[in-house]
């Protein structure tokens, strides 16, 4: 891709054992570190030509509520005129 897009990040990390209520990750590794490794990995695979691209950014850190970790990502083209 080599126009401005909006990238949506869910990290969801292990959740640890006795908070079967939290959902929010408040724990170490810092969200920005998530984030600028996943943007360069994209990048790395050739998703778009460079991370600069990315001119809004949303993003969560949860703990993952059956167990699943990783990254869920989904990117979306942003309209030039707003």
């Amino acid at each position: 891709m080599d126009f401005p897009v909006r990238a949506h990040l869910d990290f969801y990390l292990p959740r640890p054992k006795g908070s079967k209520n939290k959902v929010w990750a408040c724990t170490r590794p810092d969200l920005d570190n998530f984030i600028k490794g996943t943007l360069d990995a994209l990048q790395s695979a050739g998703f778009f030509v460079d991370d600069s691209r990315v001119v809004w950014l949303e993003c969560h850190k949860l703990y993952s509520a059956h167990g699943h970790v990783g990254v869920q990502v989904s990117i979306f083209g942003v309209d030039e005129k707003a």
